[in-house]
């Protein structure tokens, strides 16, 4: 099942009497009522009422997943790319993303308090990683890409799992010891950071970074942060690659270049 489980969990556990309702506004009389407290009628209407599923195999392609899963949210809130990742490919790599979403240090150097809701912060772990270990396999369709590398790591050994946690703490540590909270932001000709974090930025700092010794980077802490400045200010070639199209693969060969 990849959707409705909490649903269908919470209609099974009213029936067993487990939790009275609450907060009804239609019907409210049936408020702190337990279902064995119901009428029979009601109690009846319940337990012959037909609910409707769609069960997808695990060995369903994943373009049919995503596809049932488009179609059921339409009219709701739309998911974002990584919650239907998050569902469609639930496995070792999936499962290490959300514990170091949980990092503080990752938090702190993009002054958040805590884990997005809408796994906004998963998709950029993705990204590290897909870009980290497999930039090769990069065509310029960033969601498939993401997808293909989730999918790809479903089943990891301890060694892979311990690579990959290692890498992206070392690297959220560097990237603290250099720019702190200011982390993955634009810098204007005043030295002026922006207060919202750019993707692209961050993907530029994060593999450059994992390349680098944590001592090496703090002997040179002052000339990284201006040389940022100046790409960010004065050259258009970066200002491109980190302004629009950012997904365009010459564009991100241009901004780690630069």
């Amino acid at each position: 099942m990849i959707d409705g489980q909490q649903r269908l969990t919470s209609i099974s556990r009213y029936i067993t009497n487990l939790f009275p309702l609450s907060g009804l506004r239609v019907r409210p009389e049936l408020n702190k009522k337990r279902f064995a407290e119901l009428d029979k009628a009601d109690q009846r209407l319940i337990k012959t009422r037909t609910i409707r599923c769609i069960v997808i195999q695990r060995e369903s392609h994943p373009d049919i997943r995503f596809d049932v899963f488009e179609r059921l949210n339409q009219g709701a809130v739309r998911l974002t790319p990584q919650e239907l990742r998050n569902s469609n490919y639930r496995g070792d790599l999936n499962k290490l993303i959300k514990e170091l979403c949980s990092n503080k240090q990752f938090q702190k150097v993009r002054r958040v308090d805590d884990v997005d809701a809408r796994m906004g912060d998963a998709e950029m772990v993705l990204r590290f990683f897909a870009f980290h270990l497999a930039a090769k396999a990069y065509r310029g369709f960033f969601a498939p890409f993401l997808d293909k590398y989730l999918e790809s790591k479903m089943s990891m050994t301890e060694a892979d799992k311990t690579a990959h946690e290692k890498v992206f703490r070392e690297t959220v540590d560097k990237v603290d010891a250099i720019f702190d909270r200011n982390a993955f932001r634009q810098i204007d000709e005043i030295g002026k950071y922006a207060n919202q974090v750019n993707r692209a930025i961050y993907d530029v700092v994060m593999l450059t970074f994992s390349h680098i010794p944590k001592a090496a980077l703090e002997a040179k802490k002052a000339e990284i942060i201006e040389s940022l400045r100046v790409l960010c200010t004065a050259d258009e070639g970066f200002k491109d690659a980190i302004g629009r199209a950012t997904r365009d693969k010459a564009r991100v060969n241009t901004r780690v270049r630069l």
